[in-house]
């Protein structure tokens, strides 16, 4: 019997379990991180080789181009899944000697979280990814959340890492792929649209009819929204970074005084938050008061929600379990400001994501598939009336050749 690919990389990221519990049985001669650098060097290479070895030889399709990427990342949630439950006390004896000696900042309830998203969100979307048929529209935007969601918490690791309590040492290496594989993908995604695909193009008359913005009122929603998450931002990061603000004093010791802790994961976040966040809110600002139609909206809408999703869930998570220290946990008495500002985070980049994505508008509805000869392209008119034209392998429309189809076809495109 042929194993599906879903069902290889389930079987593939489960290895994950008997080796970390096998290797945590040598815990006392494995005690040099630069041993432990090379042992997960090794663990890494077999568990993008095993799939390979098994697919080449079967019937597998191959139609995904990072098929064995996703082998890569799935071993990996099985393993935090394991620290994340090791650190709760839950299960024991797996992967103790790793925290201690290989990454120690993992064993902080911030790192704790953070593996807990891995092992659920990202893990969800590798299998979903894997039951798309093709590298398609849907395969794209689970890959495009993906990449912001697990690119902000390597991030999060790298920094904090490098200027927390814990320290640098040789298995931080570890993270390197998982940190640069995804931003080549992301580049991939971005520049290269799916083989299949469909998409629109907003019309030269949509743009000259769109309401001003005080009559569309869930935009004008959204553009207070931002404007109160930039000027959380600032506040956040001046707090982080010890201003002598009594305002910025105020909201750490009344409300987030997490955001100070010696671990240094909230204020890396922080600052994420303050040089690269801010500057995308500008920019959504500016496209929701002139919408541009352009597909940047989309692509980044998800691509943030992803990484404030990933982010913010850590972020709360640390500041409520009864494993951080008492003086950085959320104080007793009023949580309203916390909840308002960390909540709306959270909630509104996946609406925003949403309303990106499903924003009804007249469109052009294009469909291309690549042919040997160039491609063919059908376009839909807004009317739904069905044109067929030819394209070159230059990319130049061949003269109009078109047939409307639109009284014998207009049924098929009834779901349009």
């Amino acid at each position: 019997m042929t194993l599906s690919s879903l069902s290889l990389i389930c079987l593939t990221s489960l290895f994950g379990i008997p080796l970390t519990y096998s290797v945590n049985l040598f815990k006392d001669s494995v005690t040099n991180p630069v041993i432990i650098l090379g042992i997960g060097g090794v663990v890494l290479v077999l568990v993008a080789l095993i799939p390979y070895l098994y697919a080449r030889n079967t019937d597998i399709p191959k139609r995904d181009p990072y098929f064995y990427v996703w082998s890569l990342f799935a071993f990996a949630c099985v393993v935090d899944l394991i620290i994340a439950l090791e650190n709760d006390g839950i299960i024991h004896s797996f992967m103790a000697f790793y925290l201690l000696e290989g990454e120690p900042y993992l064993k902080t309830t911030h790192g704790t979280f953070i593996n807990y998203w891995d092992a659920s969100v990202h893990f969800g979307l590798y299998m979903y990814i894997l039951t798309q048929k093709s590298y398609n529209e849907k395969y794209r935007k689970a890959g495009l959340y993906w990449v912001g969601s697990i690119v902000n918490s390597l991030l999060i690791i790298l920094m904090a890492g490098l200027i927390g309590e814990y320290g640098v040492r040789w298995p931080i290496l570890l993270n390197t792929p998982y940190l640069f594989i995804p931003v080549w993908m992301g580049y991939k995604f971005l520049t290269e649209p799916p083989k299949q695909q469909t998409y629109g193009k907003r019309l030269d008359t949509d743009q000259k009819e769109t309401k001003p913005i005080l009559e569309r009122p869930g935009d004008l929603m959204f553009i207070a929204v931002f404007l109160a998450a930039i000027g959380a931002h600032i506040l956040r990061a001046a707090a982080v970074l010890e201003s002598s603000s009594e305002v910025a004093k105020t909201y750490i010791r009344e409300q987030e005084p997490y955001l100070v802790d010696d671990v240094a994961f909230p204020k890396a976040q922080m600052l994420l938050y303050f040089f690269y966040y801010i500057p995308y809110y500008a920019m959504v600002i500016l496209d929701l008061l002139y919408p541009s139609g352009q597909a940047w909206v989309i692509d980044w809408s998800l691509i943030m929600a992803g990484a404030v999703g990933e982010g913010q869930f850590s972020l709360i998570g640390a500041s409520l379990h009864p494993s951080t220290r008492a003086a950085s946990r959320l104080p007793p008495g009023n949580h309203i400001v916390f909840w308002i500002i960390n909540g709306t985070l959270f909630i509104v980049h996946h609406l925003y994501a949403y309303r990106c994505v499903t924003m009804t508008t007249k469109h052009v509805a294009v469909v291309v598939a690549e042919t040997s000869n160039g491609r063919s392209a059908l376009e839909l008119t807004p009317d739904k009336g069905l044109l067929y034209d030819k394209i070159s392998s230059g990319g130049v429309s061949s003269e109009s050749r078109k047939y409307n189809l639109r009284n014998r076809r207009n049924r098929q495109f009834d779901h349009l």
